[in-house]
Order: structure tokens, then sequence, then C-alpha cells
């Protein structure tokens, strides 16, 4: 019986020595319904300001040849340009806002998608600069 009790009380004393787990601020206890709404928001931000910059702003630009020789700032370029800074912040934030979820089940594919976002983003950016320097 002695055998039996100094083992119970090792259990006892195993259980005790565990460190206490710390609770993580923010990561697993996001919502993941409200990170859903906000990645659906960044998503359909994202949709309405890179389409009317294409459509209509950047007419000009894109269909007169001559365009880049001509001289001053054409006010549909500039709010193309601030659309698609817009665009590139949706575009972060959207794979910033899906990450936790999809890190539980891809971890390295969630990676990979905000990295991807993140150099697509860098090529709107330098689209930005060379539209703004005509």
């Amino acid at each position: 019986m002695s055998t039996t009790a100094s083992i119970s009380d090792a259990r006892l004393d195993m259980t005790a020595a565990r460190p206490a787990k710390k609770k993580s601020i923010g990561r697993e206890n996001t919502d993941p319904q409200l990170l859903a709404r906000l990645t659906g928001l960044f998503f359909l931000i994202t949709y309405a300001t890179s389409i009317p910059p294409v459509l209509s702003l950047y007419v000009p630009a894109l269909k007169d040849p001559a365009f880049v020789l001509g001289t001053g700032l054409d006010i549909g370029v500039s709010w193309g340009a601030i659309l698609e800074i817009l665009l590139i912040v949706a575009n972060v934030a959207s794979a910033l806002a899906i990450y936790p979820v999809l890190r539980k089940r891809f971890p390295a594919l969630s990676l990979g998608f905000v990295a991807a976002r993140i150099l697509e983003s860098a090529f709107i950016a330098v689209g930005i600069v060379r539209m703004l320097e005509t």
C-alpha cells in the first residue's frame, strides 16, 4: 500500500511541477466569424478600388500614346492613384485578416498567401509611381 501511495504522490508532484499555460493575447482568442467578415470586407474594398481606375480614370493614359509626353497633372490619374493606394492597404489587410484562420490548417500556404499579396502590392506601388511620373 505504501508503493501505491508513493506513486500517487509522485503523480501529484509531476503535475504540480508543470508550468501553467500562459493565456495568449489576441492570437487563439480571435473569433473566426469576425475574421471572415473582415476578410470579406477587405476583398470587397479590393474589388471596389481596383475596377474604377482601369475603366474610367486611367482611360486618357491608356488610350492616348502621347499622354506620357504631356505636361501637368491629370485629375483622373491622381484619383486613380489614390484608389490604388487604398487597394494596396486592402490587399495586405485581407491577407493578414485571413492568415490566422488559414495558419491552423495550412501553415506554409498561409504564409505564402501573405507574401504573394505583399508582392502584388509592391507591383501595384511601382505602377502608381510610374503613372504619377508622367
